[in-house]
């Protein structure tokens, strides 16, 4: 079984902004004490094991995030 973090990128303010949007980006996000992710939480989770994954607004996969 493959732990997969689903996130969705939205534009806030001009800045591109990392929300979680699913239950295990919901659980690193809450252990961070923060409602967005930073890039630091995205390389811990992928340390730990993750697959970082981007999806649309509709919940449908959009690609790997690489760059975390």
């Amino acid at each position: 079984m493959e732990n997969i973090l689903a996130v969705q990128f939205r534009q806030v303010y001009g800045l591109s902004t990392c929300y979680p949007a699913n239950a295990a980006a919901h659980a690193v996000a809450e252990l961070a004490k923060q409602k967005t992710l930073t890039v630091r939480e995205l390389r811990i989770a992928r340390g730990l094991g993750f697959r970082v994954v981007e999806v649309d607004r509709f919940g449908r996969p959009v690609g790997d995030v690489v760059d975390a």
